[in-house]
């Protein structure tokens, strides 16, 4: 049974037409489950990356609400904060995990929220109009079973839901043609608009830290993809660290140090690391040379490859 290929969204304004329906966008990790004909579970991330044993409780659940049917589900792994918001930096506790003992699933738990449907019953409905999928996801009774449904609005609402979404500091929404159907990779009948500025960027090596971070780092060295396929420097983020993931990024960076800069940057007292690990991130703005501004760590993505991170913005 192969794994399932996502269908990924480009940015944009929501067009906010009968064409569209609205979802929200969840600050979550992307998670296709896949029920097998021997009655298992697989999750697996957008990368492609199988991650069921990192989240046994969502298996257990899955397993339980469908009790045996041949199902693929698109949707979102989240975990929410104290204020009940999806919290990617929340996740973070779990992502990386081989497997999940019972004090860290009880300590975080999570939740999944299904937004699409790809096969039902075994026969594959990616070829059905969204409006159809979506009829035929929310037949499936997901709150019924301990499982999320992303809630949906009609196109002409996307405005209003993006106002509440930016009120409540939710991540954004997602616009789909309401007649498009399921197409792995990227796609303009699938629109995302964040309400935070957000991107992936490749960690490229790490700054000397000072007082309380001096056994750490003081910031990280951040670059992507440009698109002659080169990497390019794209700032340096220092803030939004808790301790502990300074003291296990630090650990990790150990292993990954180089003698040759990734990035072609002189910037003094810097250690260079292979740029195989991807940093999520948060931002103001887009410097004139595309380097970020004012930005802070969120975490780091399993599920994102380090050849898929490009520039966020055209360079000369």
């Amino acid at each position: 049974m192969s794994k399932p290929t996502p269908m990924l969204a480009v940015s944009g304004s929501p067009p906010g037409t009968d064409s569209w329906a609205v979802e929200l966008k969840f600050d979550g990790m992307r998670g296709l489950a896949q029920s097998t004909a021997d009655g298992l579970w697989r999750l697996f991330t957008r990368s492609g990356r199988e991650i069921a044993a990192a989240f046994p409780d969502l298996v257990a659940r899955l397993d339980d609400a469908f009790d045996g049917r041949r199902l693929v589900l698109d949707g979102e792994v989240i975990a929410v904060d104290g204020d009940g918001r999806p919290s990617f930096s929340r996740l973070q506790r779990r992502i990386h995990r081989v497997s999940a003992p019972i004090s860290v699933i009880t300590e975080t738990p999570v939740d999944y929220v299904a937004f699409d449907l790809l096969e039902l019953d075994g026969a594959p409905v990616t070829g059905l109009p969204y409006t159809e999928r979506r009829a035929l996801l929310e037949s499936l009774e997901l709150p019924r079973h301990g499982l999320q449904l992303a809630p949906s609005w009609p196109g002409p609402e996307a405005e209003r839901v993006l106002q509440q979404v930016n009120e409540l500091s939710l991540e954004g929404i997602v616009s789909k043609r309401r007649d498009s159907t399921y197409q792995p990779g990227r796609s303009r009948s699938w629109i995302k608009t964040v309400a935070r500025q957000s991107l992936s960027a490749l960690i490229l090596g790490f700054l000397p830290g000072t007082g309380p971070n001096t056994d750490t780092f003081g910031a990280l060295v951040l670059g992507a993809h440009h698109r002659d396929g080169t990497i390019h420097y794209l700032g340096c983020v220092g803030s939004g660290f808790t301790g502990a993931t300074r003291r296990i990024l630090r650990e990790t960076l150990d292993t990954l140090v180089v003698d040759e800069a990734p990035v072609d940057i002189a910037l003094p007292g810097v250690r260079w690391v292979s740029p195989i690990l991807v940093a999520d991130v948060h931002y103001r703005s887009l410097g004139a040379d595309g380097a970020l501004r004012h930005c802070s760590f969120r975490g780091i993505r399993a599920d994102v490859a380090p050849d898929a991170v490009e520039w966020p913005a055209p360079i000369s």
